[in-house]
């Protein structure tokens, strides 16, 4: 597995970004949880570039001045599926399908169905320790749940716009 980097541990989702000469001057050093999606509004606004639609993503620059998000969401889908959910401190991990958890590689679940590290105390991720801190893994997996929920009803209401357009333009008649 060592080029393979599969799974939601720290090891495979921490990537190390130095930007140097950013185009507007800015400087700064930020130890904060930030997402790839991040990036974008960052050149974007360096560029001055418009959007003409609505982007995910926060510009790097302002989250630093917040200290990093609050939470980041992870997902796996290539060699198992799982989704987690990681904070300063805390890594939940989920299969919301325990039969797609089993890696395809090796036809072995890796860390367990549910699996919760406290970051401060075990950085490597070694003790899954979800049943000893049931109430943390609680909230973590409802607010897991509800950043799906508030997706899946994001890209809902994407698709009944796009399906408005293109109604719009094959009939002639506004919708």
């Amino acid at each position: 597995m060592y080029f393979d980097h599969h799974g939601l541990y720290d090891v495979s989702l921490r990537v190390p970004l130095v930007i140097l000469n950013f185009p507007d001057g800015r400087k700064g050093h930020l130890d904060g949880l930030v997402q790839h999606v991040d990036l974008f509004p960052a050149l974007a606004k360096a560029f001055h570039l418009k959007a003409k639609h609505p982007v995910d993503g926060s510009d790097i620059f302002s989250l630093a001045e917040k200290g990093g998000r609050d939470f980041i969401i992870v997902e796996e889908n290539h060699t198992e599926v799982k989704r987690g959910i990681r904070t300063k401190r805390w890594k939940y991990i989920h299969a919301p399908d325990p039969q797609k958890a089993v890696c395809r590689l090796c036809g072995v679940v890796h860390g367990g169905i549910e699996e919760l590290y406290d970051l401060r105390s075990d950085p490597r991720e070694e003790r899954n320790i979800v049943d000893e801190r049931k109430d943390v893994a609680k909230v973590l997996r409802e607010t897991l749940d509800e950043w799906y929920v508030k997706m899946e009803m994001r890209g809902e209401k994407l698709a009944l716009k796009r399906v408005a357009l293109s109604l719009r333009k094959g009939s002639g008649k506004r919708i």
